[in-house]
C-alpha cells in the first residue's frame, strides 16, 4: 500500500518548512529537498507507530484549512506560469509537491515495522 500526500513548502527566514497536508506533519531544512527528507522520516515514524499500536486514526490529522487553500493557490499559479510559458522571477517563498510513500523500492510500512 502506498500513501500519496500533498506537500506545501514554505520558506521562512531563509529555511524551508515542508508540510504534509493530510497529516499535519512538518519537516525543516535549508532547502526544500532537505525539508522533504526530514518530512519523509517524520511520516514514516508516524505511520509505523500507528501501525504498531493499532491506532490508524492518528495517521490522518489534516493541517489547518489555510494551508490547503495556500497549496491550491500556489499550484494554480504554477500551472498558469507553465501554460503561459512564463518563468517565475526571484526565489519562490512557496512550493508544492507530492510524496509517495513508501518509495517504490522500499518495503511497505507494514513490512518496515515488523
Amino acid at each position: 500500500m502506498a500513501l500519496n500526500l500533498d506537500v506545501l513548502g514554505v520558506r521562512e527566514d531563509g529555511a524551508w518548512c515542508a508540510i504534509a497536508l493530510e497529516m499535519s506533519l512538518r519537516g525543516y531544512g535549508e532547502t526544500f529537498d532537505d525539508a522533504l527528507d526530514v518530512l519523509v522520516d517524520a511520516i514514516e515514524a508516524q505511520v509505523t507507530f500507528a501501525v504498531q499500536h493499532d491506532n490508524l486514526d492518528q495517521i490522518f490529522v489534516p493541517a489547518e484549512p489555510h494551508y490547503f487553500r495556500l497549496h491550491a493557490d500556489v499550484k494554480r499559479a504554477a500551472l498558469k506560469r507553465k501554460l503561459l510559458d512564463r518563468v517565475q522571477s526571484g526565489l519562490p517563498d512557496y512550493r508544492v509537491g507530492n510524496l509517495q510513500l513508501p518509495k517504490p523500492t522500499a518495503p511497505s510500512f507494514k513490512q518496515a515495522s515488523a
